[in-house]
């Protein structure tokens, strides 16, 4: 099978992880957010800040450099899993000894067990990232998407059960812990590989250069990630921050679905044409077209119908969100298509350069939340999506050093997502002035709507393109490629 079989095979299996995952873990959110409150969900935001910090450290640490090497040795392997273990042991000790200042910290008395009791998910963490990298390496995405679903669903219906038991903050623990032992057990059923006793100083040597560059970055992506919770949770308090979380993981879950379904296929992919830099340019823009005509239209969408859409799902509880979520769909739009520049880097050995911008990016942060700490979430938020934009620019310099991007070619990738979503966005308008009830069926008729009228412009404006995503879904459920235009 050639490299765009494979491709195009990681695309369809890794839409049905990402795809159905996020659906399941949706639906076992809608019910959490009817079932438990505001405060519970600030709680878990908080305690997540800390393990998603120290799962930096083992389950992402040695991932990229396992899929992204071409010659790579049984004692590579062996190395990254005892480091990634050791590491772990540690970590989950110290989450242990430092729950106890990171509740007084917040004075969130209650966060103290919460996140003990989390610090487990450190070891599990440590257990997955080898076996979850060698199946991404041979593109047995198959295997993935089924240990997806499986956690997804176990872990929803752990959650959804202690919650209706009245567990509170206690069925989100006990979701996050099943979703991360399940995930875990399923890795080691789909793998065949296990580690050996024994640890090649000179093998854990050779990764720790990529390793530590890719640590750094992704401590840095940690915190430019959950700045807006710790700040947010300092200043304004657990119920304000549930309140973000709400909206945050409203945009999360199609940024991820986009990313995730994209992403863990395109880095394999990219990094085997390195010594290509025509076809890697190319893989390229088609990967920055493809996102940019998925993420341009929903996210605009949730602009337009977030005062509509937030309560029909949550609840009207919840109605302070819709700001949240108006504001951060800005987000996920350069959230999905600036994506692939990390990608790009990672794939050409080049970890440093993208801990470079995350460091500026972290910088235009921290700035914007100290002078802006007294605002409200709005406010900050609306800032910090300002300062991302100004960010765009710096990022494709650094994509243009690496593998010399065309810019006239790379911007013409998305005028036909831009053209269409402002055809979108003058349709939705024309629904919500037209339809006096905005409930679910109103939702329905703009879903509908703004589906054809989408799909109507990129017919009329870009035929080619048009083809090339019908042959491309023909491929993913059909399983042939359909035609020779689709280069996907």
């Amino acid at each position: 099978m050639g490299l765009k079989e494979k491709t195009l095979k990681g695309f369809m299996w890794s839409a049905i992880q990402s795809g159905g995952t996020r659906i399941i873990s949706f639906v076992v959110f809608l019910i959490l957010a009817r079932l438990i409150g505001p405060e519970s969900f600030g709680l878990i935001a908080l305690a997540a800040v800390f393990t998603a910090f120290v799962s930096v450290f083992v389950e992402q640490s040695f991932a990229e450099v396992i899929v992204q090497r071409h010659e790579l040795k049984p004692e590579h392997l062996d190395a990254a899993f005892w480091l990634s273990i050791c590491a772990a042991i540690v970590l989950t000790l110290l989450a242990v000894l430092g729950a106890t200042y990171a509740a007084d910290f917040y004075d969130q008395p209650r966060l103290e067990l919460v996140l003990q009791v989390l610090s487990v998910s450190i070891i599990f963490a440590a257990l997955s990232g080898v076996q979850q990298a060698i199946l991404r390496r041979n593109f047995r995405f198959k295997s993935l998407a089924a240990r997806s679903l499986l956690a997804a669903l176990i872990s929803g219906i752990v959650g959804v059960a202690m919650a209706w038991q009245g567990y509170g903050v206690w069925s989100l623990v006990g979701q996050q812990l099943a979703f991360s032992f399940v995930g875990m057990l399923a890795l080691w059923v789909a793998s065949s590989w296990r580690p050996r006793l024994s640890f090649s100083f000179i093998c854990a040597k050779d990764m720790l250069g990529f390793v530590s560059n890719m640590i750094g970055f992704r401590l840095v992506a940690f915190f430019n990630q959950k700045i807006p919770d710790l700040f947010i949770g300092y200043f304004l308090g657990a119920i304000s921050l549930g309140y973000y979380t709400i909206g945050r993981r409203l945009i999360d879950i199609i940024m991820q679905l986009v990313t995730n379904t994209v992403g863990q296929v395109m880095l394999p992919t990219f990094s085997k044409l390195q010594k290509n830099p025509e076809q890697f340019r190319k893989a390229f823009y088609k990967t920055t077209q493809l996102v940019s005509m998925v993420s341009f239209p929903v996210f605009v969408s949730m602009v337009i119908l977030a005062n509509e859409l937030v309560p029909f799902l949550f609840g009207d509880k919840w109605q302070q969100s819709v700001p949240i979520v108006q504001v951060l769909a800005f987000l996920g739009i350069n959230g999905c298509v600036m994506y692939f520049t990390g990608t790009v880097m990672v794939a050409m050995g080049k970890p440093g350069l993208l801990l470079i911008i995350s460091l500026l990016d972290l910088a235009i942060k921290i700035v914007i939340f100290v002078v802006l700490a007294k605002s409200g979430i709005v406010e900050i938020l609306t800032a910090m999506v300002i300062g991302v934009y100004v960010m765009i620019p710096v990022k494709l310099a650094f994509v243009h050093h690496v593998i010399r991007i065309d810019w006239r070619t790379y911007i013409a990738q998305m005028f036909p997502a831009i053209l269409g979503s402002l055809v979108l966005v003058g349709v939705l308008i024309l629904m919500k002035s037209i339809f006096p009830v905005k409930e679910g069926m109103f939702l329905i008729a703009c879903a509908v709507a703004g589906i054809l009228s989408y799909m109507l412009t990129i017919f009329l404006v870009a035929r080619q393109l048009f083809n090339e995503l019908v042959d491309l879904v023909k491929t993913l459920f059909f399983g042939k490629l359909a035609s020779k235009g689709n280069s996907v």
